[in-house]
């Protein structure tokens, strides 16, 4: 049931992750990207996004897991504690935001304001039109009426459009520089995100790789060496040990979830990261040995979801699907391999 269990969530968590890093860059597209005035909407919503990495980030931390530093707090003590955290970084990130608006790095949209009333207006003038041309029609025939029902067909078309809204007055080059500008907002909490990443990988998969060298150290040392003094020693080995595999075979990891599966941007980035750093927290509180890889690749793919499937390199996918089956009984061969060889060397 055990192994059933971990192997559920190998599926799950990057299911979770997608789901999530859909939502967040869906809300980031509809109240930011799709607003009139990008960076005045990015200076509201900045805050809440800080507050929800910081909250999240602390309570993991203070709720149970803090032991050696004794901060291992119950409820109401740790939520208390991680949301006036969240509360302190959302205030501080107001009022960054803030002064960047005012010097001028948000929101350049010339002739956009009062569009709306504008759009109606023009709506109400353009009614009149087919009304008038029919008029004309009356008393005009030949190749003449069929001009002027061509002009009454497209003065309808363009009071369609102004209706639905894709007609717009503001400038669209302004307006992309005015989003451009968002993204340096978001560069920031991206950091953050992926600080908040990588916390999540080493209390999931240092954790993970750590664990059974805990076990061997205990039965082979036994009473002669502490379980309790052996575990944070090898944790040390365990840090130590991603960070060289980080400098030496990370960037090829790292090219690939961040340039191959969907274009990434600070945003795009930061609503992954995050998601799949939520995903990852609540699994390792959970006790569920996940891997951040997949649950990360999960979340990129619900970003691009959100762009929708055009923007997803299928093919890349595929390969990293594969190779998620591939890996699970490969290691297991080569485990039982170096099991036989062990024994045959040690007897």
């Amino acid at each position: 049931a055990k192994v059933g269990n971990v192997v559920a969530s190998w599926v799950v968590s990057p299911l979770i992750g997608g789901t999530i890093s859909f939502f967040i860059f869906t809300y980031i597209r509809k109240k930011i990207f799709y607003s009139p005035y990008p960076m005045r909407a990015t200076k509201k919503a900045v805050p809440y996004l800080v507050f929800s990495v910081f909250f999240v980030l602390t309570l993991a931390m203070v709720y149970k897991g803090l032991k050696n530093l004794g901060l291992d707090l119950d409820f109401p003590e740790a939520p208390c504690i991680a949301f006036l955290v969240g509360s302190i970084a959302a205030l501080a990130s107001y009022f960054l935001v803030r002064k960047f608006y005012q010097e001028g790095l948000l929101d350049v949209v010339p002739g956009l304001e009062g569009a709306e009333e504008e759009n109606a207006l023009i709506t109400t003038e353009l009614e009149e039109v087919p009304k008038i041309l029919d008029s004309i029609t009356k008393n005009s025939n030949g190749d003449l009426n069929k001009r002027i029902k061509n002009i009454e067909s497209e003065v309808k078309r363009l009071i369609g459009e102004i209706k639905e809204g894709t007609y717009s007055k503001f400038n669209r080059a302004a307006h992309e520089a005015s989003i451009q500008n968002v993204e340096k907002i978001f560069v920031p909490l991206q950091i953050l995100s992926a600080c908040f990443i990588a916390f999540s990988h080493g209390a999931n998969d240092v954790a993970n790789a750590i664990g059974p060298l805990a076990a061997v150290v205990d039965i082979l040392y036994g009473e002669s060496v502490s379980i309790e003094v052996a575990v944070p020693l090898l944790l040390v080995l365990g840090g130590v040990g991603i960070v060289i595999g980080l400098a030496t075979w990370g960037y090829r990891v790292i090219y690939t979830i961040g340039e191959k599966i969907t274009d990434l941007t600070p945003t795009r980035g930061f609503s992954a990261e995050f998601s799949a750093a939520i995903t990852i927290v609540i699994a390792s509180r959970l006790g569920l040995p996940i891997s951040t890889t997949h649950t990360l690749v999960g979340a990129v793919l619900g970003v691009g979801f959100a762009r929708g499937v055009s923007s997803l390199n299928l093919k890349v996918i595929k390969d990293i699907i594969a190779s998620w089956f591939i890996t699970l009984p490969a290691s297991a061969v080569l485990a039982i391999i170096f099991v036989y060889i062990l024994r045959a060397i040690f007897g």
